[in-house]
């Protein structure tokens, strides 16, 4: 063999040992992807779980209007109970 046949052998070998190198790469990059990503939740669950979510932001915003509006009434009802009822007693009683 001379000296130019070495070279391109040399040559084929390497191209060979990097296709080999970059598949093994791939390989193991692709494993650890899914190692690491596996246990995210896809597109379609995390809209379903974030729907969830928003509904029941909604109950809880419908539920503290409610409440509001039952704390203006409760809070009128004691002000009315105070002015007949001056330092908490009846004028029956004082």
């Amino acid at each position: 063999m001379n000296n130019y046949d070495e070279i391109k052998l040399l040559k084929k070998i390497k191209i060979m040992f990097d296709e080999t190198l970059e598949i093994k790469l791939d390989e193991k990059l692709e494993e650890k992807f899914k190692e690491k990503l596996g246990n995210l939740p896809t597109k379609d669950q995390f809209y379903e779980e974030t729907l969830k979510v928003l509904k029941k932001l909604d109950d809880i915003e419908v539920q503290m209007t409610m409440l509001s509006n039952r704390t203006y009434d409760n809070t009128d009802k004691i002000e009315k109970l105070e002015k007949i009822h001056p330092h908490y007693t009846h004028s029956a009683f004082a």
